[in-house]
């Protein structure tokens, strides 16, 4: 079993972000935990990005990037870079 232990939002000056902007850069960075110590293999990641009403605006996954991927050790982080964040304007939230 992994655990999320942290998710932060990040420039690429790695300040933590309260704010977004469309067009920015942007990382989300996810902190996990890991019972098992040996790798993890077939990890599959989504961050989901919605409205106030709860639909889904964005959902970044990585079977649709890169494919499945391994955590090769029982603590640290995977970053998702997005190079110009693409968000309409009003409020949202991530989950």
């Amino acid at each position: 079993m992994v655990k999320i232990s942290g998710f932060s939002i990040r420039g690429v000056d790695n300040t933590i972000l309260d704010t977004l902007t469309s067009g920015m850069p942007v990382n989300f960075q996810i902190e996990y935990l890991a019972e098992q110590f040996r790798s993890l293999k077939d990890i599959n990641i989504s961050i989901l990005i919605k409205d106030l009403k709860g639909d889904v605006i964005a959902s970044l996954n990585n079977l649709a990037t890169v494919g499945p991927i391994e955590l090769p050790a029982r603590r640290g982080q995977v970053i998702c870079h997005i190079e110009k964040l693409p968000l309409a304007s009003g409020n949202i939230s991530i989950h």
